[in-house]
C-alpha cells in the first residue's frame, strides 16, 4: 500500500556529477531523491511498494548495469516492480531496442536538460501509482488470483488449434489477447497499459503462454507463431 505523500526518485549512476544534477532537479520539483552509485547498492537497500521510479545509467564501470537491473526487476519471483528511465550516452546499434524490449519505461539520451527530465520522470511517477493503485484494488477484491485462476481452467478453442496440433487452443481469450499484444511488438508493460492491468498480471500471463506453447524467449515465441497458419489470427486484437 502506498502511504508516502511523496514519490522517491532512486537516481543510479556512476558519475557523482550526474547524480548531484539528478538529485538537484528532483528535489527542486517536489520529489524525494535517493542516489546510488551502482545497481548492486541500490537493489540492496531497494524495498517493494514504495510509490516511485528508477533513472538509471545503462553503462556500469563496476557490477550489474541497466540491464540486469532490468531483468532482476521483471523476474516474476521478485517482489519489486518500479519503472525505469535509462538515463545514457550509450551510441551502440539498437540500446533503445535493447532496453525496452527489456521492460524500461523509457529511455533519454544524456545530457538532457531540465524540462525534459522532469517530464519523463513525471510520466513515469504517474504510471507507477496508477499501477500500485491498480494492484491495491485487485488485492482487496481478489480479482487477481481469480483471473489467474480462470485461465488456468478455461475451456480450450479448437478453432485456434493449427492443423499440425500447436497449442494455441490451449489459450484462454485472456491469453490470445496477451499473445496478441507480443506479436505486435509490444512490451509487458505497454500490454498492461493496453489491456487495463497490472505488469505483474501481464507477465505471469507471459509465463503461461511460454509454457503452454513450449518455449522459453520471445524470439522463439515469434519463431512458432510465424510457422502457424494461423498468424493473421492471432495478431488480431480480441
Amino acid at each position: 500500500m502506498m502511504t508516502a505523500s511523496k514519490p522517491t526518485v532512486f537516481i543510479v549512476d556512476y558519475d557523482i556529477c550526474v547524480r548531484s544534477q539528478l538529485r538537484r532537479i528532483v528535489q527542486a520539483t517536489g520529489w524525494r531523491a535517493e542516489t546510488y552509485e551502482n545497481v548492486d547498492s541500490f537493489l540492496d537497500s531497494y524495498r517493494c511498494c514504495r510509490w516511485g521510479c528508477a533513472v538509471v545509467e545503462l553503462e556500469a564501470q563496476e557490477g550489474a548495469g541497466g540491464l540486469a537491473l532490468l531483468r532482476e526487476l521483471g523476474d516474476s519471483d521478485s517482489d519489486r516492480d518500479i519503472p525505469v528511465i535509462i538515463y545514457t550516452n550509450s551510441n551502440r546499434n539498437g540500446t533503445i531496442d535493447r532496453v525496452r524490449d527489456a521492460g524500461a519505461f523509457d529511455f533519454v539520451k544524456k545530457p538532457a536538460d531540465t524540462e525534459v527530465m522532469v517530464q519523463h520522470i513525471g510520466a513515469a511517477l504517474e504510471d507507477d501509482q496508477r499501477r500500485k493503485r491498480e494492484a491495491e484494488r485487485e488485492s482487496r477484491g481478489g480479482r487477481y488470483h481469480q483471473e489467474l485462476k480462470k485461465n488456468e481452467t478455461s475451456p480450450t478453442f479448437p478453432r485456434d488449434s493449427d492443423e499440425d496440433g500447436k497449442p494455441f487452443g490451449t489459450l484462454s481469450p485472456r491469453l490470445h489477447e496477451t499473445l496478441s499484444c507480443l506479436l505486435r511488438g509490444l512490451s509487458e508493460r505497454a500490454a498492461a497499459a493496453e489491456m487495463g492491468i497490472s505488469f505483474n498480471t501481464v507477465h505471469d500471463y507471459v509465463k503461461m503462454i511460454y509454457k503452454r506453447l513450449g518455449v522459453s524467449t520471445r524470439g522463439e515465441l515469434f519463431a512458432k507463431c510465424m510457422t502457424s497458419p494461423l498468424l493473421e489470427e492471432l495478431v488480431t486484437k480480441r
